[in-house]
This record gives structure tokens, sequence and C-alpha cells, in this order.
């Protein structure tokens, strides 16, 4: 699932992804426009409750920008290439089949 979800901080948004999370099944998650400069390990194991994710946030400057990657850890081994100022990228394995 990828989300312009312009701020975390907003009350509405994070009920609102908690519910995609969940209703979709998610297992990759990219998220813009987070406007968060810390995203603290608790905040993101509510994210996905009982699923394992590994992630990856580059934080907001000031009100803008930030972004968050994850990825579900029993299906993917995540490894992060780059942090940029403006971009995050990161490489996927699967588990089950070796895909990369």
């Amino acid at each position: 699932m990828l989300w312009n979800i312009r701020g975390l901080g907003k009350l509405d948004r994070v009920p609102a992804l908690i519910g995609r999370i969940r209703d979709y099944h998610v297992n990759f998650l990219g998220i813009i426009k987070t406007k968060k400069k810390d995203l603290s390990s608790g905040f993101l194991k509510s994210l996905t409750s009982n699923m394992p994710f590994n992630w990856c946030h580059l934080e907001a400057k000031g009100t803008t920008g930030g972004i968050l990657v994850g990825a579900n850890s029993d299906m993917f081994n995540m490894m992060v290439g780059d942090i940029l100022s403006y971009s995050v990228s990161v490489m996927l394995t699967c588990k089950k089949t070796g895909f990369v």
C-alpha cells in the first residue's frame, strides 16, 4: 500500500491507516508526507498490531515531508539502500520465493 497521507498528526489519519492495513492485509507500506520528525517503536507497532514489520523512516524537515517504509518481516527481508533528502530506497526479498 502506498499513501500520501498529508500528515500523521491529524486525528483521523492514524485510525484510517490502521484500518486499511488490517482490512487489506498489507504486507508492504509506503507513506509520504508523514510530517513527523520522530516515530516511536510503540507507534510503529500500533500500526500493524501483531504483524512483525521492519521500518525505515526519513524524518520530516520542520512540518513538511517525511517518508515511512515498512515491510512484513515474516514475508520479506528488507535492506535499506539509500535515505536521501527526498527519497528512501529499499530492496525487498521474498522469503518464500527468493524474488527480489
